[in-house]
């Protein structure tokens, strides 16, 4: 939401979207519950995800795709529709990282991507370098990819890894964008 304080337009996250897939997406979904923001984003024709159609994902606000069932629809749709992007992934050279890249580019919509590898020992910095990231570019709407992983319990892992971290992000994110002077003076986290 934009503000005007002081003469400065300051932005505040107010919604995060995805695809729902399991792992990364059905994360930030999860965080913007855990924090009072309002969700949303397209699904494949049929609820589809990796484990099984997932009807449940429209109470979060999210809409099937009218007619494909293939990822890339919903894809383009939560690229375009958001002010920018984060890929949360081990891999982001998988079908479906290769395919969010896709659209970013074809939309030419902002993105950062988190190695979740990094994250354990450098989370830290990787706050520092996402709330720029975010400020920078002024989102409101923020769209949430990465993996999913191949098993039910990779899904675990990537979930509660991005969780973790993406909370923080938007946490402090909105902080700095309430109080600029909070990044010079207070530690963000």
């Amino acid at each position: 939401m934009l503000t005007e304080e002081n003469g400065l337009s300051q932005t505040m996250i107010y919604k995060l979207i995805s695809g729902g897939q399991y792992g990364a997406d059905q994360a930030g979904l999860r965080v913007a519950m855990d924090l009072g923001l309002q969700t949303g984003g397209m699904v494949p024709k049929g609820w589809i995800t990796k484990f099984g159609p997932k009807p449940q994902l429209s109470k979060l606000g999210l809409i099937e795709h009218p007619t494909s069932s293939k990822y890339v629809g919903r894809t383009g749709w939560n690229v375009k529709n958001s002010d920018a992007t984060l890929r949360f992934a081990f891999n982001h050279d998988t079908a479906g990282e290769v395919c969010t890249y896709k659209a970013i580019k074809k939309y030419d919509k902002p993105y950062f991507d988190i190695n979740l590898h990094d994250i354990r020992t450098f989370e830290s910095l990787i706050v520092f370098d996402v709330v720029d990231f975010l400020y920078e570019h002024n989102v409101e709407v923020l769209n949430i990819a990465g993996n999913c992983g191949n098993t039910k319990a990779e899904a675990k892992v990537i979930y509660d890894i991005t969780r973790s971290a993406l909370k923080s992000y938007v946490v402090a994110f909105n902080r700095v964008s309430q109080n600029p002077d909070v990044w010079f003076t207070e530690d963000i986290k």
